[in-house]
């Protein structure tokens, strides 16, 4: 008692000493104050003082924490520091005043507006700087206090910490440091063994804080959060605290989605667990709101998720975003039904089931929804995301006019670019200059020369802002971009154009090798190909034979089975290749087998069943021009072959009428026939079958992966990109051996009953020997017309000559001569 007693008496008398320097400090001008408490009572100055100073005094001015935060600096700092304790950084007096007041503002009241006033007069004071002070004065002012004090002190500073986290101004990624350095301090005071509770609920917070941390190296931050969300986790158990267990489930499924290290697959797989696991409380009828937070962000998992069947993750995610809306509406939750609209959108795009045309409309719909919403004033960076995701769309579109979808895709990007600044989003900037690169290449409107040197200007804005050795795969598909707009260049001269698309490819590939990359490997063999052979320098001949080389590399990846498109497309370009070298006999070996091929895919659509409105019909178009071309090639071979010996006179009308029957052959797939004949039910049923089946993978085919440009930007509690690949490349095992079925099935239950059907699906090459019998006699002659473009050929066959006769003319006399006749 008599030990009590004393205490307290020394403590009156030492806070009147306390109070006393600080009165002498506060009615001195500061230097003065200063140097009379030094002179006259030096041994006082401590912790017990220190504490006076910045927490007991609640009356003190501004003016009066700025003295308290000079004598701080002047005599207390440097005191510590010869004792070897932490030393303070050196930011100046007015952030040791600011400090003070914040303090002083937590003490005072639990209130916020206080608080968040004094805030918004200092965001000037909101940075680094407050951060390294806070936690330094702190582990000062720790290590000399009493039990008593340092638990004061750090629920004020952790409560400083809640609110600096939910401040709305100054610098986001400041805040957030002063966040954690505040609850890095408090959590030395409130340890999980004495304050399991509080621990773990600062766990929790440093967790969300790390998440969303933009300074430092990410990878290691998300690891910091997770640590957190884990340590949290050990407390807060689902038997005792249900709700912030689902809490935390749902925080680590967050941080595991987002995680750089470690493999994304098993990320993903953690995160979809957390996620079901924060369901099992988080129920719709219980806790809807946080359910529906959970469903969406579930969604973005099963949207990225890498195992399993793609269509069925598609189809759970599409699931969990329309759960999310049933709570989320746009009255009540404007922010988060925008949200999950944008999300459902970027699931529609990817969705492969149904009807691709109708999901991409699906998608267009979502995105101007959460445009409704996300309008550029409210929300200016969500704003532009959905506009860039929308201009994604637009690309891909299937239904309406092409041209005026790139148009739209367009706008959509020049609108995201007014947010998305070189400045302030580099990369985001990047990726959209990439985009546009791809838009401008495509574009039907404007002068192509124009346009083309839009995209060469977009892909080098890319460049700029792509690092090899940081994103290897990246920058060598930019490369391949690039390279291919300089081929297309029609300004400038065309051997300067094709040297610097050559150049491109060679970069792109130093990243993109045979071992590591080997169908991107050999699409760029083919694209090197096409560049040297194009050169016109007096040289032509050794580029030529560098185009020929990258042809038979690029064969060395392709084959006819597994990537029958490639194949005839090396065969064409090779065989171009060796006539214009004179070597006419090789040019007429490749560009059968290439003719081959083409017959051998057999469902490409021909020409003129194209639907324009089709988003491929470009691609197809072009595609059908490149086997006509080969048909064609091949007859002008043929008949160069002719002029010494004739009998390749009969093998370029051979031809001529196999492009024909191919064309027809293609309008009849396309009715659907079925045998005329009486076939037993089980057959018909088995041939109807693998008709579903080849149209489906058909289908499967012709859509492919999404085009090597593809980010559409998911949205939950955070962000996440999806990068793209140079190109895609379909294998044709499946169908070749779903074709072979169907032909087999045909052979043994058909062919006798109705020998006809299966010209309806197959072409079926015509001998000259077989024409010639169609003549009735000697008398009769048929005159063949083939079209080479801009010549026309007449065969005329006689039944006793043993070679056609061949007559070329223009397009112009054909016509004369038909009026004539």
């Amino acid at each position: 008692m008599v030990n009590s007693l004393a205490e307290c008496t020394m403590d009156e008398k030492r806070r009147k000493t306390d109070v006393n320097m600080l009165q002498a400090l506060l009615e001195n001008p500061v230097d003065s104050g200063i140097d009379l408490i030094l002179r006259t009572n030096p041994k006082s100055i401590d912790f017990g003082f220190l504490q006076t100073l910045y927490l007991e005094e609640l009356a003190l001015t501004r003016e009066s924490l700025l003295k308290a935060a000079k004598f701080f600096q002047k005599a207390i700092a440097p005191l510590e520091s010869a004792r070897g304790n932490s030393k303070l950084p050196a930011t100046g007096a007015a952030y040791l005043a600011f400090l003070a007041e914040v303090l002083q503002a937590m003490a005072r009241s639990a209130d916020s507006q206080h608080l968040y006033s004094l805030l918004r007069n200092n965001l000037d004071k909101l940075d680094q700087n407050f951060a390294q002070l806070l936690r330094c004065w702190a582990t000062l002012v720790f290590s000399g206090a009493k039990e008593s004090e340092r638990r004061r002190i750090a629920a004020l500073i952790g409560n400083l910490s809640n609110k600096i986290g939910r401040f709305p101004l100054g610098s986001k990624a400041n805040n957030l440091e002063i966040e954690i350095a505040g609850y890095e301090t408090v959590a030395k005071v409130f340890t999980r063994k004495d304050f399991p509770q509080e621990w773990a609920m600062m766990q929790n917070n440093l967790g969300n804080a790390y998440s969303d941390r933009p300074k430092g190296d990410k990878a290691q931050n998300m690891e910091q959060a997770i640590a957190c969300f884990e340590n949290a986790l050990q407390v807060r158990t689902p038997q005792q605290y249900p709700e912030q267990w689902a809490t935390l489930q749902n925080n680590l499924g967050n941080a595991y989605s987002e995680r750089l290290k470690g493999d994304p697959a098993d990320n993903l797989e953690q995160a979809i667990a957390c996620y079901q696991n924060a369901l099992r409380v988080r129920t719709r009828e219980t806790f809807g709101e946080e359910w529906a937070s959970t469903q969406n962000n579930l969604g973005r998992a099963y949207s990225r998720r890498l195992r399993g069947d793609k269509a069925q993750n598609l189809e759970l995610a599409v699931a969990c975003y329309h759960n999310a809306l049933q709570v989320y509406n746009r009255k009540l939750f404007p922010r988060r039904w925008a949200t999950t609209q944008n999300n459902l959108a970027n699931a529609y795009c990817e969705f492969q089931q149904g009807n691709r045309a109708e999901n991409l409309e699906y998608a267009v719909t979502c995105y101007q929804r959460a445009l409704q919403v996300r309008t550029r004033e409210a929300f200016p960076l969500q704003w532009a995301t959905t506009q860039r995701n929308l201009g994604r769309v637009f690309v891909d579109r299937i239904k309406g006019d092409p041209v005026e979808n790139v148009e739209m895709a367009l706008a959509c990007y020049q609108n995201a670019l007014q947010v998305y600044t070189r400045i302030k989003f580099p990369e985001a900037w990047a990726s959209i200059q990439t985009y546009l690169g791809r838009i401008y290449s495509r574009r039907v409107k404007g002068e192509k020369a124009e346009n083309m040197e839009m995209a060469i200007a977009c892909y080098q804005n890319a460049l700029l802002f792509c690092n090899r050795q940081k994103t290897p795969e990246r920058w060598a598909m930019l490369c391949a971009y690039l390279g291919r707009a300089f081929c297309e260049h029609v300004k400038g001269e065309k051997n300067r154009n094709l040297k610097s698309a050559i150049a491109c490819y060679q970069n792109a590939g130093e990243v993109y090798t045979r071992q590591a990359y080997p169908n991107r490997w050999a699409m760029l063999q083919i694209y090197l190909g096409r560049a040297y052979s194009q050169l016109t320098e007096t040289e032509n001949l050794s580029h030529m034979e560098s185009a020929i080389g990258c042809y038979h590399s690029a064969a060395q990846v392709y084959s006819r089975e597994t990537y029958p498109h490639r194949w005839a497309e090396i065969l064409f370009y090779l065989g171009q290749a060796y006539r214009v070298r004179g070597e006419l006999l090789r040019a007429y070996g490749v560009f059968t087998a290439a003719v081959d091929t083409v017959e051998f895919l057999r469902w490409e659509v021909g020409v003129d069943t194209v639907d324009l409105g089709d988003l491929t019909s470009t691609a197809k178009v072009k595609l059908t021009r490149t086997w006509a071309g080969i048909y064609k090639c091949l007859v002008q071979v043929c008949l160069e072959l002719g002029a010494s010996q004739p009998e390749y006179y009969a093998k370029a009308l051979e031809y001529a009428e196999r492009h024909k029957n191919r064309n027809l052959v293609e309008l009849l797939v396309k009715c659907h026939l079925t045998p005329k004949a009486e076939i037993p039910a089980a057959v018909r049923s088995e041939l109807e079958s693998l008709q579903r089946e080849i149209a489906g993978e058909q289908r499967h085919q012709e859509q492919g992966e999404p085009e090597p440009n593809t980010t559409l930007i998911s949205e939950g509690d955070s962000q996440g990109l999806n990068s793209g690949s140079l190109l895609s490349n379909s294998d044709f095992m499946h169908l070749n051996q779903l074709w072979r079925q169907f032909d087999g099935l045909i052979a043994r239950e058909v062919q006798r009953n109705d020998p006809f059907f299966s010209l309806a699906h197959k072409v079926e090459p015509i001998a000259f020997e077989q024409i010639r019998q169609l003549l009735p006699d000697a008398n009769s002659a048929a005159v063949v017309w083939a079209s080479l473009g801009e010549v026309l050929v007449a065969f005329v066959v006689v039944k006793n000559a043993q070679y056609p006769a061949v007559h070329l003319c223009s397009p112009e006399n054909a016509l004369a001569a038909e009026s004539w006749a």
